[in-house]
């Protein structure tokens, strides 16, 4: 079975990619992110902490990920009644993967 990175995963579950993402300042669209802008009026990446260190963080996990602080905090401590955990939907996430291979094979031939 061959591997997809992570760059194509949330291209074919979203239609999206991260480079997209940072470079619009804003974040991921769903079904990953919430799609909001994730910059201040001055330009500066906003968060919900007090402490300078957070705002590092969230930085360098936003333009690794292309989630915004709020949704990177969602992963951390998921609310099961907005984003429940589910059997079928993780076998739902493997199907696609599954026909974007047979896909890209395909297009290879």
């Amino acid at each position: 079975m061959p591997y997809v990175s992570l760059g194509e995963f949330v291209a074919a579950l979203t239609g999206d990619s991260v480079e997209a993402a940072v470079s619009e300042g804003r974040c991921l669209v769903a079904p990953m992110g919430c799609g909001e802008p994730v910059m201040d009026e001055d330009g500066n990446l906003e968060y919900d902490s007090d402490d300078p260190a957070d705002g590092v963080w969230y930085s360098v996990d936003w333009q690794m990920t292309g989630l915004c602080p709020s949704c990177q905090d969602e992963l951390d401590d998921p609310d099961p009644e907005v984003i429940p955990i589910s059997e079928p939907a993780i076998q739902d996430a493997v199907s696609l993967l599954d026909l974007w291979s047979e896909l890209e094979r395909d297009d290879d031939e």
